[in-house]
């Protein structure tokens, strides 16, 4: 892609990702769907065009000058994340069906990730959303092989199921979510088993990771519960991203038939 071309999406990948805080503000609390210049906390309306600007919109607004709500800096995250993860799909798959449905999964992601922290919860209605690039994958690039990316749902999710199950009946307390179970599943019909099991390999690996870290700086504690959803979408978009690639290389170094 040029970098005109490359210059436009990244603009676009920003207002999606100005929708997506919006969206994230409203979907878990089910409350009014207000004005995005409007505080959610006290209700004051502000009188600031740079609002509807994703990025420029946080400059100069820490705070609410009404009742000195925070706002944080979760609305830039969400728009720099959005907007470099369109432009990575962008870059690999270039002008295509698979651009296409991937960005729109791209845009499911995203919001699953921020709710999941907040509130440790994956919304049921975004999951039906994804049915959309499911379905487009299935139809413009997938068609012949319709088998495998079914196997991949419930191979994934049947799977998550059973460490779920298992994992309850030894720690006697949840260890994942049901939420987390339809995640992968949704992450194999996407997929297909074989990119399928990359990704949640990955999810694993980036939790593994980032328990590694934190632990020792006394941020989390064994047996605390913490959200896997994020885990499993990054795991999700590097397998969509460079899932071929590492099942090619392991299979080419590795297994030996």
């Amino acid at each position: 892609m040029s970098p005109i071309e490359l210059a436009i999406i990244g603009i676009f990948g920003l207002w999606i990702g100005w929708l997506i805080d919006w969206i994230v503000n409203q979907m878990p609390r089910e409350d009014h769907w207000h004005n995005p210049g409007v505080c959610p906390n006290c209700g004051e309306k502000h009188q600031n065009w740079l609002r509807w600007i994703p990025i420029l919109r946080h400059v100069g607004r820490e705070k609410c000058p009404g009742c000195d709500h925070l706002y944080g800096r979760r609305g830039f995250i969400i728009e720099l994340v959005t907007a470099v993860s369109i432009l990575v799909i962008a870059q690999v798959f270039g002008w295509s069906w698979m651009m296409l449905w991937y960005i729109l999964t791209v845009i499911i992601l995203v919001p699953i990730a921020t709710i999941d922290i907040e509130f440790q919860i994956i919304p049921d209605s975004l999951l039906l959303f994804g049915l959309i690039p499911l379905a487009g994958l299935w139809i413009t690039n997938y068609s012949s092989e319709l088998l495998t990316f079914i196997i991949g749902g419930l191979v994934l999710g049947l799977g998550l199921l059973t460490v779920s199950i298992v994992g309850r009946w030894i720690y006697k307390q949840d260890v994942m979510g049901f939420g987390d179970v339809k995640f992968v599943a949704w992450m194999g019909l996407i997929l297909g088993w074989k990119i399928g099991l990359v990704a949640l390999g990955l999810g694993f690996l980036l939790a593994t990771a980032v328990f590694l870290v934190l632990m020792p700086l006394g941020k989390v504690r064994l047996k605390q519960e913490v959200p896997f959803g994020p885990f499993l979408v990054g795991g999700m978009f590097l397998g969509m991203v460079y899932g071929r690639t590492l099942l090619d290389w392991y299979l080419n170094n590795f297994v030996y038939i």
